[in-house]
Parts: structure tokens; sequence; C-alpha cells
């Protein structure tokens, strides 16, 4: 399931398509989504950039692109295993 406002927050946080690199913001967050959403939405991305910030591939074995696999299957699997904590 892709909770859309989530990731439109994602994009307006980093500045996708305005920044030349990713650039964290939040005020582009809450412009988009109002002070209480906005906030609380950048605290949800400010959570999964951590935990993505967590991530250490093993350069050894990876290309880029299978890192970018790698990743997001590590973090599908974080998810689930918090979900299932719960």
């Amino acid at each position: 399931m892709i909770d859309e406002e989530l990731s439109l927050a994602i994009v307006k946080y980093l500045g996708v398509g305005i920044e030349m690199y990713p650039k964290g913001d939040i005020k582009r967050v809450i412009d988009e989504f109002g002070e209480k959403k906005g906030t609380i939405l950048s605290h949800k991305v400010d959570k999964i950039l951590d935990e993505l910030d967590n991530l250490k591939p093993d350069w050894e074995k990876h290309s880029s692109d299978s890192a970018t696999d790698w990743a997001i299957d590590m973090m599908k699997k974080n998810t689930l295993n918090s979900t299932n904590k719960h």
C-alpha cells in the first residue's frame, strides 16, 4: 500500500525537481500540507531518511542499482518486522 501523502512529502522535503541535489527543507512540506499535517509528515520523512542513512551496502558486492534494490528490500523487511512487533 502506497501512502500518497507521505510519498509527496518526501519529494517536497528533498526538493525533487527544485534543487540540484537532495536538500531537506521542512518548509516545503508545511507549505504543501499546512502546519499541523506538514509537521507530522516531516517527522515521518526524517525517520525514513534516518533509517535509509543507517543502511550500509557492501560496495564490494553491489553496484549502484543493486544497492538500491538491496536498500528497498531491507527497508521493506524492517517495516514488516516493526509491524509484526505491534
